[in-house]
């Protein structure tokens, strides 16, 4: 009933696109009642504390929201745009079929949504036609998401025609109940790998970080919506991972290393648009990290969180220049602190025992549960950096970094609490798995504050260079796979188009 009603809300939307200019001022109108909808079935599902509503109801809330913001922006941005009414229309029907991709029960469904995103975000791609570096970044695009669409059709298939049904349903009750099977291993780690091309983790990450050739709402609704979509699948589709560890070390060892690159490539980068093209690389590392450990709950705010905060900051990246007097001028007139009080292994300390302070205060008052060491570890590493002074700062800039982090860790506590009784038990990575990825971060960690403090450039010339180019990656993904399966396919369409040429020549 739910998803009938918000696609026909959709559907709506997109018929009115059609209209005078009234009527698509309506659009976002019709776009709050579609949210307003999803938030009462929300609250319902968390009544009734149904797991499976609660997680991609919650994502679609956020969807929901980021089109309403997006396409009120880009309805004044795109101002005199010729092709303002066609990329209006490419948004509403990616927010038609996200909610498709949440909220359907069928595979064919899911398959088919997924198919028609990609097709829809390469139409949004080539929003400016006449420009030549717009079509490379497209066939890049394109090439990736054929790939996606080929594994992501193999593994359902696979897993529907094994499982003996088209259900999700049915299948993830299968999934959880029936012994280890290879043949399942296989069709897994075909969907995981699809994941990773939708989600433009490196090396995967080209089109992705170029795509700062369209303009601002286009890139806000590819941040901070379309490549969250893998980390909201593998969410919905949670019970597929849960006894195949195997999977899961295939999706760790990947986002590892992109983790650890992208985040060292995006600080070497001065334009604001381009770091926040390389830390969505990054983001969505960390998200494949936590589904990875079967942390659900904290992937789950995480991925809210990002797309929230990627959409405001690429669409407010314009005003970033502008900001900068006024917060010198507070400089000048509060406080400073010194940069040296807080390096990084005292702002780890400080993280964590915020941390631990604030969970043993919650267990006190709110009876939460205790989350794992390791995810301990793994919240206050990863947030620490909030905390790190390479400039002289206010003493209220320092006071609101505390108070957003003691927040943020308020949240995950809570959310912890909550969600994860709901969720079934995980079979844990191996010990070994375990310690690398805390090895991982610890050198990400230090590598961070060596780019941003200029230790790096200075001691390490060559890795500076090697991270500002990206490692090469990109480079060498577009030359041994993009341009062959391009070329392949030119000749493909050549000798079609002459077999068929002559075929009409010869007939009679």
């Amino acid at each position: 009933m739910l998803l009938s009603l918000i696609l026909l809300l959709h559907l709506s939307t997109l018929f009115l696109s059609y209209g005078k200019e009234y009527w698509i001022k309506k659009i976002p109108v019709m776009l709050f009642l579609a949210c307003v909808l999803v938030g009462i079935f929300l609250c319902q599902a968390i009544i009734h504390h149904e797991l499976d509503a609660i997680l991609s109801l919650s994502l679609l809330a956020s969807v929901e929201l980021l089109s309403i913001v997006i396409f009120s922006f880009a309805y004044d941005y795109l101002s005199g745009e010729r092709r303002r009414t066609v990329f209006l229309r490419l948004l509403l029907t990616l927010a038609s079929c996200v909610a498709l991709l949440l909220l359907c029960q069928s595979i064919i469904l899911l398959f088919l949504s997924w198919c028609v995103m990609g097709f829809v975000v390469n139409q949004l791609l080539l929003f400016y036609r006449d420009r030549t570096h717009t079509h490379a970044i497209a066939n890049k695009q394109l090439v990736n998401d054929t790939l996606a669409n080929i594994l992501m059709g193999s593994g359902l298939l696979g897993l529907a025609l094994q499982g003996g049904s088209f259900s999700i349903a049915l299948l993830s009750q299968r999934l959880l109940t029936s012994p280890h099977h290879y043949s399942t291993l296989l069709f897994l780690l075909l969907i995981v790998t699809a994941f990773m091309l939708k989600a433009a983790i490196m090396p995967f990450h080209g089109w992705l970080i170029q795509v700062m050739e369209v303009p601002t709402p286009v890139s806000a609704f590819m941040h901070a919506g379309i490549v969250n979509l893998s980390g909201m699948m593998w969410l919905r589709l949670y019970p597929w991972w849960t006894h195949y560890p195997e999977v899961r070390e295939w999706l760790m060892i990947m986002a590892l290393m992109s983790l650890i690159l992208s985040s060292m490539v995006m600080l070497t980068r001065v334009s604001i648009k381009v770091r926040l093209a390389w830390s969505t690389t990054a983001q969505m590392s960390v998200v494949f990290i936590e589904c990875a450990q079967g942390w659900y709950e904290m992937a789950l705010i995480h991925i809210v969180g990002h797309s929230l905060y990627k959409a405001q900051a690429f669409l407010l990246s314009g005003s970033r220049v502008a900001e900068q007097p006024i917060k010198e001028e507070i400089k000048g007139m509060l406080g400073s602190v010194s940069p040296n009080c807080l390096s990084p292994v005292l702002s780890a300390l400080v993280s964590l025992s915020l941390f631990v302070a604030i969970e043993q205060l919650l267990a006190i008052w709110v009876n939460t549960s205790s989350l794992l060491g390791q995810q301990t570890f793994f919240i206050s590493l990863l947030l620490s950096p909030m905390l790190w002074l390479l400039t002289k700062e206010t003493l209220l800039s320092l006071l609101i970094r505390v108070v957003v982090l003691s927040v943020t860790m308020v949240i995950l506590i809570l959310s912890h609490t909550w969600l994860n009784s709901l969720f079934p038990q995980i079979v844990e990575l191996s010990g070994g798995v375990n310690r690398v990825i805390m090895a991982t971060l610890l050198i990400t960690y230090l590598l961070h504050f060596l780019i941003l403090s200029g230790q790096l450039g200075s001691r390490f010339p060559l890795l500076n260079t090697w991270a500002f180019e990206g490692f090469y990656l990109d480079a060498l993904w577009s030359n041994y796979v993009v341009q062959v399966l391009v070329g392949l396919t030119e000749k493909f369409k050549t000798l079609f188009t002459n077999s068929v040429t002559r075929t009409l020549h010869d007939t009679p």
